[in-house]
C-alpha cells in the first residue's frame, strides 16, 4: 500500500497533531545559511550543484520521522518509502514537475538525475511517481538572484517537506546558500528543522569522501567481473 495508519495512543506527535491538523495555516518555516563552499568546488568536476543539493536533502530527511508522515481523509498516516521532485523549464518555456528516486550512492543518483532532467525538458513533460503512494520532498531552486528567505506558500492539499533556495553567495573562498523548509507543524517543531538542517550541512561536507569511496567501489566491481 506504501503507508500505514499512525496509532495515536503512542504516537509523540499525537497532542500536535490534535492541535494544528485543522489550523488555518498549520506550518512553520525556517530558513540558515549553509556553506556550500564544498558542493562548488565538486560543481567544477562536472557534477551537477542542484543535484547534489537535492541528495544531501534527501539523504537527510530519510533520518527524520516527520519527514515520512502526511495527513490523508484526517488521519496521520506513515509512508514507507520517499522520493524528491525538482521544477524542470521545458523547451516551451513551462514548467514541469520531475520526481527523483532514492538510489543508494550519489553517482547513481546523479546519472539518473542528468538523464530523468534531459528527458522532461525536451519531451515537455512531467514524471511523477504516481502508481505508488511515498512521501515527497519537495524543491524549488530561484537562482537568478539571491535571498535572505526564500519561504512557500501554504496549500491546503500538500503537507510535504518544501525546501527553496535562491543564488550562491560568493564572497571570497567562502561559498554561502540560505535554504528555506516550510514544514506541516503537526509533523516536527523546529527543533527538528534545526536538526534537519545540521544533517544537511554534514551531508555537503561529506560528499566528497561519499562520491570518491562510490567510485572506487564500482571500479573494484568492474575488475571483479572481468
Amino acid at each position: 500500500m506504501g503507508f500505514e495508519k499512525v496509532d495515536l495512543s503512542t504516537c509523540p506527535r499525537a497532542d500536535a497533531f490534535d492541535m494544528f491538523k485543522d489550523a488555518p495555516n498549520p506550518t512553520i518555516a525556517l530558513t540558515s545559511k549553509f556553506d556550500v563552499t564544498p558542493l562548488v568546488k565538486l560543481q567544477k568536476k562536472g557534477w551537477s550543484f542542484n543535484c547534489m543539493m537535492m541528495y544531501c536533502i534527501l539523504k537527510a530527511c530519510k533520518k527524520f520521522e516527520g519527514c515520512w508522515y502526511d495527513i490523508k481523509k484526517g488521519e496521520l498516516v506513515k509512508y514507507d518509502w520517499m522520493c524528491i521532485d525538482m521544477i524542470v523549464q521545458g523547451k516551451d518555456g513551462k514548467l514541469y514537475y520531475v520526481d527523483m528516486p532514492d538510489l543508494d550512492n550519489f553517482p547513481d543518483f546523479h546519472e539518473e538525475y542528468i538523464k530523468v532532467r534531459s528527458h522532461c525538458r525536451d519531451n515537455c513533460q512531467n514524471r511523477k511517481f504516481l502508481g505508488r503512494d511515498h512521501a515527497c520532498i519537495s524543491t524549488s531552486a530561484v537562482v537568478n538572484r539571491e535571498f535572505e528567505a526564500v519561504i512557500p506558500n501554504y496549500f491546503r492539499d500538500f503537507f510535504n517537506p518544501f525546501f527553496l533556495w535562491g543564488k550562491v553567495h560568493r564572497a571570497g573562498l567562502k561559498k554561502t546558500l540560505n535554504i528555506s523548509l516550510r514544514v506541516h507543524h503537526s509533523f516536527m517543531d523546529g527543533q527538528e528543522v534545526g536538526e534537519i538542517f545540521n544533517q544537511i550541512q554534514y551531508n555537503m561536507t561529506s560528499l566528497k569522501q561519499e562520491i570518491k569511496e562510490s567510485l572506487l567501489s564500482r571500479h573494484d566491481e568492474g575488475k571483479t567481473k572481468e
